[in-house]
């Protein structure tokens, strides 16, 4: 059970919602100078990584405005199978199955949009 009486529960999530909002406003601000720095940042044993993404190529509009032979499309084309297991066990009268993986409760705290 809880260790904790209702009103100090709330306080403690009323302040947590400031440091947050408190600290989400500093990694803005540290965010756009390292942007504007252009590279990675070291400070006592804070890291602010750079990277300057990644380009994407749009090599399937470059075929397709090319007309490329179909032939040379199907030599590089892959087609992928899906079985739906739980379809098939329904089919074949399995009723049960083993747990593979179990549930992890887990804690997600977010501050609401203002």
């Amino acid at each position: 059970m809880s260790n904790m009486d209702n009103v100090a529960f709330a306080k403690l999530m009323l302040r947590w919602s400031m440091v947050k909002q408190e600290l989400d406003d500093i990694e803005a601000a540290i965010s756009e100078e390292v942007l504007a720095r252009g590279e990675s940042q070291y400070i006592g044993y804070t890291y602010a990584q750079y990277s300057s993404g990644r380009t994407t190529y749009g090599w399937e509009q470059a075929a397709q405005g090319a007309e490329v032979d179909q032939a040379i499309i199907d030599k590089h084309s892959k087609t992928t199978v899906s079985v739906s297991w739980a379809k098939v066990c329904e089919d074949a009268g399995i009723e049960e199955a083993p747990v593979v993986g179990a549930p992890t409760p887990k804690v997600t705290i977010k501050l609401k949009e203002k």
